[in-house]
């Protein structure tokens, strides 16, 4: 049995099967062309039934025709139909036909006189994935004999049809008028895989006119096997549209779309270009700095004294949008400004940074990280560059490099000594960005330095100025071609370069902002498309510590330490540069809502365990297991930031991630950045003793009917489910019924009502 959701197709049937009596002539009995459809257990395995097939052709002789769709008018229309068609084979409508002529593009389809745009769309996104495309239209067919399929009139396809990938084999006689294709063709006149794909999928439906008028999602889910979800973008959109699609553009999901229309204006005009009714293919969805605001009125968005920003907080792009009047004294900017008097991007970037943190005040001292990350959408590690600086730091600082991460350093200094001149031109307390990283080659044979790149934000003449600073001695060993390739300028503008020996010297901390998809819109691919760097995979989770339910506190409290809430991740395979056979897990766990709300840090850290490979991935691990069991890694430290973050080297399996609070008294809420972190109400407990009693009565216990009544009042509000049936109450009573009374006592209950209060948490997370 295949079960799965599908919208009804209104008068379209799928004869999959036609009695073997059907089929005329066989080829000494090894033909299995006496059936429309032929169900496909492999790709491999269709190929070679497929070759048998041509086989079966070439001694039968001549051109393969398809006894089920004959080049007659009945195949493009059941009954009567008033049009009247030439029926050609591409051989005789091109000197050079091919199947696929220079890959296979989006842009190569062309509708037809069949109103079917929900199918081309849908080849449209399919043909954005070669690996999805090649499953339906196999590669190598041609009209050449001596091809890897010769060429008898016969072209294979493939579609997926409830459960099941099934071959479908059709003749290359094509509907003409004057010589011309009436329906879907390639934009190359000599290019005819669309032509004989659209044959192939109305031999699968009966009939041409069978697909005429449809959704997307069906074609959809008939290229690929997938399923599609329908979203209304009316009142009922989510929210968060954007991030759905760009996630699910990084999941190599399909998308389409169209506008509402009257089911007799069907592909009528509609505002600006824009087609009623008519199948759209989404290609790409992009997140970009906002472009094109201006001073001016006749811009894209003409100036009325506001313009917007963007930040990410906590999983989501926010939308921030200021008005132009700014802070000055003595008619100059007294905050963010730009070198350029006449350039304004900055001050309104900081003054709706500001905005977002309830105030220029609360941008005052902060660490380079949460800046990093409200920018991209990222996660930052931050590595101390003293003595316990990685022996490879160089090279994780390359890595990082090709995988496009932000990078910055500091050097530590005393507080009341923020920004105060340091050794030769550094500055101490003093956020600088790294800006390149290089081993150089020199003058000397066989010999090179490494070599980094920094930036000073003030933009200024306060540059390093020991070995390799602008326009040292150094680089006189250093040949002209290797200057050109590193870019080499001696500009005052902020930016020197310097010995990597000499960083790690005299800087103290490193902070590396890691680019997942979010930051990005990167193809499925390694490789991302627009500046050729490699991608980390992101999973994002939200979660709460709630006293009593899931604030297990840290591993200094054994006893409740499991009830931390738990993540499970999985580490696939060792990093493409490493030969130790470890992956890399960089694990960051974030406060949320405390600059905005002026409120401390609490002391946090994560610890991560790996998996007993006899447990199910979604098992929560109990308590026994993390008495007996030690963590296989553990935050770089237990501190009260905003988020800690560490670099781990693991084998590749499974694990759980326990993010932890100092002790298991406090409770946070991170449920969204619009909600205070508070604290619980010590309460509770007495308060929930004092209902219990009022509907217990005289008996001190409570019956199971009364159970279902307690619990749907106290879960459906903020829970969306539709409440404990009289069965599952009367299930968790004789569960937790543990002197067999009939009826549960407070004690009984309140171990109830605590466990519940836990599952309801953690039925939120994804699990991975």
């Amino acid at each position: 049995m295949y079960l799965n959701t599908f919208f009804p197709t209104m008068g379209r049937k799928y004869p999959l099967e036609t009695p073997r009596s059907a089929m005329r002539g066989q080829c000494n009995g090894s033909s299995v062309l006496v059936q429309r459809t032929h169900k496909s257990p492999s790709l491999e395995c269709s190929a070679d039934w497929f070759k048998q097939e041509i086989k079966c052709q070439m001694e039968r002789g001549g051109l393969f025709e398809d006894p089920f769709m004959p080049a007659t008018d009945s195949t493009i229309k059941s009954g009567s139909s008033k049009q009247s068609y030439r029926w050609l084979r591409p051989v005789e409508l091109s000197r050079c036909p091919r199947f696929v002529a220079d890959g296979v593009s989006r842009f190569d389809i062309k509708q037809g006189e069949l109103g079917n745009c929900w199918v081309i769309a849908a080849l449209a996104s399919l043909s954005m994935y070669p690996e999805l495309f090649n499953q339906v239209v196999p590669p190598d067919q041609s009209f050449e004999k001596s091809s890897k399929y010769p060429y008898v009139g016969m072209f294979w396809f493939r579609f997926w049809q409830f459960g099941d990938w099934y071959d479908v084999v059709v003749d290359d006689r094509l509907p003409t008028r004057n010589g011309h294709l009436v329906f879907m063709h390639s934009a190359d006149p000599n290019e005819f895989w669309s032509a004989l794909l659209e044959k192939a999928y109305a031999k699968l439906v009966s009939s041409y006119d069978a697909l005429r008028g449809g959704c997307t999602a069906e074609a959809m889910e008939d290229f690929t096997g997938g399923l599609t979800e329908l979203v209304d973008l009316g009142a009922k959109a989510p929210t968060n549209i954007f991030a759905i699609m760009e996630h699910a553009l990084n999941r190599a999901t399909l998308m389409a779309c169209s506008i509402d229309a009257d089911p007799h204006e069907i592909e009528a005009n509609g505002p600006l270009g824009l087609i009623l009714g008519h199948a759209y293919s989404v290609t790409d969805i992009r997140q970009v700095v906002p472009p094109d605001q201006s001073f001016e009125k006749s811009s894209k968005y003409p100036y009325v004294g506001m313009f917007w920003f963007r930040f990410w907080q906590f999983g989501d792009w926010y939308d921030v949008v200021v008005d132009d009047r700014l802070p000055t004294r003595n008619g100059h900017l007294v905050f963010m400004h730009s070198a350029d008097p006449n350039e304004f991007w900055s001050a309104l970037l900081e003054k709706a940074y500001a905005k977002l943190v309830s105030s220029y005040d609360a941008l005052r001292g902060g660490c380079t990280a949460e800046a990093m990350e409200d920018f991209t959408g990222g996660l930052t590690e931050l590595v101390d560059l003293g003595a316990k600086a990685p022996t490879n730091i160089f090279a994780i600082m390359e890595h990082a490099l090709n995988r496009a991460t932000l990078m910055a350093c500091s050097i530590d200094a005393d507080p009341h000594e923020i920004e105060a001149n340091g050794p030769l031109g550094l500055i101490l307390g003093h956020a600088y960005s790294v800006t390149d990283i290089r081993q150089v080659h020199t003058n000397y044979q066989s010999q090179s330095i490494r070599l980094i790149r920094l930036r000073n934000p003030w933009g200024n003449d306060r540059e390093w100025s020991g070995p390799w600073s602008d326009q040292s001695r150094e680089w006189r060993n250093i040949p002209p071609d290797e200057r050109k390739r590193i870019g080499l300028t001696f500009d005052e503008d902020g930016e020197f370069w310097m010995s990597f020996d000499d960083f790690v010297r005299y800087f103290s901390r490193l902070e590396l902002c890691h680019l997942g998809p979010e930051s990005i819109a990167y193809s499925p691919g390694p490789v991302n498309r627009r500046c050729n760097k490699r991608q980390w995979e992101m999973i994002c989770e939200e979660g709460e510590w709630l006293r009593n339910s899931t604030a297990g506190g840290c591993s200094n409290f054994p006893n409740t330490f499991y009830m931390n809430p738990q993540f499970h991740v999985e580490v696939v395979g060792p990093d493409e540069s490493d030969t130790d056979g470890n992956g890399t897990l960089v694990v960051g766990l974030m406060q949320k809502g405390l600059r905005e709300k002026h409120i401390e840090p609490h002391v946090i850290g994560y610890s991560v365990f790996r998996m007993p490979p006899s447990a199910p991935n979604n098992r929560l691990l109990d308590r026994k297991f993390f008495m007996t069991n030690s963590s296989v890694a553990r935050s770089p430290v237990f501190i009260n930031m905003r988020e800690v973050c560490g670099r781990h080297k693991l084998k590749p399996g499974h694990y759980v991630i326990i993010p932890e609070l100092d002790d298991d008294t406090r409770i946070t809420f991170m449920d969204g950045p619009d909600h205070p972190i508070r604290t619980a109400d010590d309460n509770l407990i007495e308060k929930l003793q004092v209902v219990f009693n009022k509907i217990a009565g005289p008996t001190g216990a409570i019956t199971y009917t009364q159970l279902q009544d307690i619990l749907n009042e106290a879960f459906t509000k903020d829970f969306p489910f539709d409440g404990f049936s009289r069965e599952t109450a009367r299930s968790m009573m004789a569960l937790m019924d543990a002197d067999l009374s009939g009826g549960l006592g407070f004690d009984e209950f309140k171990k109830l009502w605590m466990e519940l209060r836990i599952w309801k948490v953690l039925s939120s997370y994804k699990l991975f």
